[in-house]
């Protein structure tokens, strides 16, 4: 195409452009008078929708109130001519579906940073089509809190402007009027056409100049550059005739080109460059194991990797364009919109540069935990983010997995270590429970109890309780087997689990609140020991952890629980052979002493260090034939029992005899370990075998001996009983001596009387016999008399020997500080006997109230002063008369490993001034009679400073008196 005809277009093309902005001009200066009207009639549409709002009357109490105003509304004017729409808008919208547009956001954000009171109107597109858009500030009152972001409360429901002390809200009411139905005028009328026909006379004028003074040089510049061009071997330009603009012109037509050329390369290089490096990108992108999801600043996804698939589960063609609000849960959906919308204002991200974890959703519905690391760039103009998501959930899993099994060892260890303490079997497992109840991922109630199983009532019974109300801990106190969900769990020895109060809870009252149940056997090897009952939340669902966990705890609870029994056992056992009356050795196989208790120290006379390490030859009298020995060692050695009597040697000399049987103890396997020997003294029994041969020979002589004996052992024992007067700690025993004395009396009397008519008839036997004049019928008198006279003194002996026995324990008990295992009912039994003197000659009955079976390890004779004391006391100040009558009660029982004495009689009683002087150091009402004053100061320093327990006195006038004594006690049988 010739530069002339270019021209040619060019100035037609001149003709139509100065056409077409002559007519913009026009036209602008027609749409300047259209937005002024257009912005007249918005301004009165403004006032008018401020004056109706502050004509409203919003009652903030009331929830969820809601102005006409803070939705759309459509309105048009009375001819129709045009119409309009309000809105009310915010950047901080509740309600996600009411965010403002791009166009809307950007008034918005011009508004709130340069404080203006009203925007400029402007002509926007929504939903294609156009509107002249004003916009003006607004300030919300609390009742419109339930649609927009807080806000303050003005006097004014409408008002327009904050008042000094409010907040400003970013927010305002919107005016669009339609501009498509505003009448226009047309481009048809009489002056455009005039204005179009001085614009085609201008036109055809400059084509006449421009071909005159234009195109006749360039012609003429043409034809000579094309007779360059032909010139042989490119003619310098210099050598030719051309003018001098036009030699320049050539060279910088030429420079141009070469350039030209270059940049062409340079770019050719560059886009390889650059599509090499977008599919570089690409790749990477696309091979990344993390998500990488950028999205526009209109919230719609713009880019989407192979991670991203694998972690959402949508496909790039799925998700391209899509709203990224797809990938959040409905939860967190308020709170990403509004920091969305922060980002778009202020063009960065709260968190730039850091990594968040958030909660994500997939296509599937599932939740997942997700590490995000979020960026933001620009292209174009317009604003992106980038995310690098990250899948979490399996390091969350196992972060609460690790978390769970550390705080289920901690647990574990916490009862291991109690275990290991030296407390009560009751503490531990209190202690044990409030470790298992703080566990925090179990959703436990802290509320829970531990049942032992009592094997001999056949029920499970409450054991310690955490958090339990007392109505609940008086139904369960005992569970038989089988009965609601312990019981169920101990019968089927396996884990019952409720996840709320149903049909298999037999045990329920009014008001029980809700709750689940995990019931675990306490078991060792099959064994039934317990249940552990612990209370869950409602609806709380059974997890394999929680099964493993609780029955690991069980097996530890099971072990704690046999290990204290164990050593229970062991401790009885322990005490039984070092309390024992007979002498208990034990060996190893070859006969090494490993062990012996104190009364084989007693009998012996060696101290246990000595014995040993020895062989129980350190004994041997040297009496016994060694075949008896061999014979021993062979019994023992095959793996039976030996019995018999050894002759042996105390270390001071002395020979004596032992009963003794010889034992093995075996391992579990029947494998022999030790020899176990018991042996008891039978040297008395022994001597007792020659003296009643003796006695047969030399009866009479005999019984004149033994009564002399029992004479000077009663003057011995009256002696004794003296000597203690000096001391009141040893006064009761002193009156326990003068009661036995005259006690024994009586039977000792008959008993000698028995032996002399046995000796008269041995006389009269022995003449008889001298005279060789005996008859059958005499002789058989003679036996028939001395039988009965033997049966006498036998039975008189023999009670004798009982009152012995019983003065022997009494005064053994009572003149000891030995702590050993003692019958609390024979204790009584045996004060009260030996006190029979001083009863007898009254008419006070005496009733024991203490279980027969009842056993305890403590001080008897401490028990014995403090008895004996009471019924001293009773008998010489509660019953002053000649014949006194009443009763006296003795009561004792444990609770919580503590003796509870009570003493009471129905005697005449005191007087508050007596009875608060009664443990005062010779305090007495009787000092005449021969009172001191120190039996119940004796009885009170015994309880509080040997026993380290309390005494009390309750006494009225006629109303008797009764002590209440409580001490701790070492054990119970």
């Amino acid at each position: 195409m010739s530069l002339a005809t270019r021209l040619h277009r060019w100035i037609a093309a001149f003709g139509v452009v100065l056409l077409v902005g002559i007519v913009g001009v026009v036209d602008h200066y027609q749409n300047l008078d259209r937005q002024r009207a257009f912005q007249i009639e918005a301004n009165q549409i403004l006032s008018l929708v401020q004056h109706f709002r502050s004509m409203q009357s919003i009652d903030a109490t009331i929830p969820n109130v809601k102005s006409p105003w803070c939705n759309t509304s459509n309105y048009s004017n009375s001819n129709n001519k045009s119409k309009f729409l309000i809105k009310i808008l915010s950047l901080k919208p509740i309600n996600p579906l009411n965010l403002p547009s791009a166009p809307e956001r950007t008034i918005l954000s011009i508004l709130s940073a340069q404080g203006l009171t009203q925007s400029q109107g402007e002509i926007i597109t929504l939903d294609g089509t156009p509107w002249y858009t004003v916009a003006r500030p607004i300030h919300f009152s609390a009742g419109c809190q339930s649609c927009h972001g807080p806000v303050t409360t003005h006097a004014d429901a409408g008002q327009d402007t904050p008042s000094p002390n409010s907040r400003s809200v970013e927010a305002a009411t919107f005016v669009y009027i339609d501009v498509l139905q505003y009448p226009s005028r047309s481009l048809t009328s009489p002056p455009h056409i005039v204005l179009a026909i001085m614009i085609a006379l201008a036109s055809l004028a400059l084509w006449v100049l421009a071909r005159q003074w234009l195109l006749k040089p360039l012609s003429i510049t043409s034809q000579t550059l094309e007779r360059f061009a032909a010139a042989p071997n490119g003619e310098d330009l210099a050598q030719s005739r051309l003018p001098e603009e036009l030699q320049r012109l050539h060279r910088a037509f030429a420079k141009i080109g070469r350039n030209l050329l270059h940049s062409q390369a340079s770019l050719d290089a560059g886009l390889q460059e650059l599509a090499e490096e977008e599919n570089r990108f690409r790749a990477l992108t696309q091979s990344a194991v993390d998500a990488i999801v950028s999205a526009d600043e209109d919230g719609h996804v713009s880019s989407w990797n192979r991670g991203a698939e694998r972690i959402f589960g949508y496909s790039e063609q799925e998700m391209m364009g899509k709203p990224i609000t797809l990938l959040i849960p409905p939860k967190f959906l308020p709170g990403h919109l509004s920091g969305f919308a922060s980002a778009i204002a202020s063009g960065s991200t709260r968190h730039q540069g850091e990594t968040q974890e958030v909660q994500g959703i997939r296509k599937d519905g599932l939740i997942v935990a997700l590490e995000v690391a979020l960026s933001t760039w620009s292209l174009s103009g317009r604003r992106y983010f980038t995310a690098i998501i990250r899948d979490i959930s399996k390091r969350k899993k196992n972060a609460e997995k690790n978390h769970r099994d550390f705080m289920s060892r901690m647990a574990i260890n916490s009862i291991l270590e109690v275990a290991l303490k030296s407390i009560p079997l009751q503490e531990q497992l209190t202690k044990s429970l409030q470790i298992i109840l703080a566990v925090p991922w179990l959703s436990l109630q802290y509320k829970g109890a531990i049942f032992l199983y009592n094997s001999k009532s056949g029920k499970l019974e409450m054991s310690v309780n955490q958090g339990l109300g007392e109505q609940i801990v008086h139904s369960c106190k005992e569970v038989a087997l089988g009965s609601c969900l312990c019981g169920q769990a101990a019968a089927t020895k396996k884990i019952v689990f409720s996840s709320t109060v149903d049909d298999q809870h037999t045990v329920g009252f009014d008001g029980m609140k809700p709750h689940g149940h995990y019931c675990v056997p306490i078991l060792l090897e099959e064994r039934l020991l317990g249940v552990l009952n612990l209370y869950l939340q409602v609806g709380h669902v059974r997890e394999v952890e929680d099964i493993r966990f609780l029955e690991t705890v069980a097996q530890t609870l099971a072990g704690l629980i046999e290990r204290k029994m164990s050593e229970r056992k062991l401790r009885y056992l322990y005490q039984a052979m070092e309390q024992s009356p007979v002498s208990v050795v034990i060996t190893d196989l070859q006969g090494h002493i490993e062990y012996v208790n104190p009364c084989c120290c007693r009998v012996s006379g060696y101290e246990a260090h000595e014995l040993l390490g020895q062989k129980p030859s350190v004994l041997k009298s040297g009496e016994i034939p060694i075949p008896v020995y061999k014979g021993l060692w062979d019994t023992i050695l095959s793996g039976k029992v030996w019995r018999g009597e050894l002759r042996n040697r105390r270390k001071n000399g002395e020979h004596y005899w032992e009963d003794i049987s010889i034992s093995p103890i075996r391992y579990d396997n029947g494998k022999v370990r030790y020899f176990l020997a018991v042996k008891e003294d039978v040297t008395q029994r022994k001597q007792l075998e020659t003296d009643l041969a003796e006695l047969l020979s030399t009866l009479d002589i005999r019984v004149m001996e033994r009564t002399r004996e029992l004479k000077d052992k009663i003057a011995e024992l009256e002696h004794t009983r003296n000597e203690l007067v000096k001391s009141e700690k040893m006064a009761s025993l002193g009156r326990l001596v003068a009661g036995f004395a005259h006690e024994i009396n009586t039977p000792i009397g008959v008993a000698v009387t028995g032996f002399s008519l046995i000796g008269d008839t041995l006389n009269t036997m022995e003449n008889l016999l001298m005279q060789e004049e005996v008859r059958e019928d005499e002789f058989r008198q003679i036996i028939t008399t001395t039988r009965e006279a033997a049966e006498l003194a036998l039975a008189n002996i023999s009670r004798a020997g009982e009152l012995v026995a019983s003065f022997k324990r009494t005064s053994v008990d009572q003149s000891s500080d030995d702590q050993r295992i003692f019958n609390v009912r024979e204790i009584f039994t045996d004060v009260i006997r030996s006190l029979h003197n001083k009863i007898k000659k009254t008419g006070i009955t005496f009733h024991v109230q203490v279980d027969p079976a009842l056993n305890v390890l403590g001080w008897p004779g401490l028990l014995d002063q403090i008895v004996t004391n009471f019924i001293i006391n009773s008998l010489t100040h509660g019953y002053p008369s000649d014949d006194p009558k009443g009763q006296i009660t003795l009561a004792a029982r444990i609770e919580n490993n503590t003796m509870v004495l009570d003493y009471t009689d129905d005697g005449c009683g005191m007087e508050e001034s007596v009875r608060s002087l009664v443990f005062e150091p010779f305090f007495t009402t009787r000092r005449a009679q021969g009172g001191s004053g120190l039996g119940l100061y004796l009885c009170y320093n015994i309880v509080t400073s040997r026993l380290h327990g309390a005494i009390s006195c309750e006494s009225s006038p006629g109303q008797g008196v009764r002590f209440h004594i409580t001490f701790p006690i070492g054990g119970t049988n």
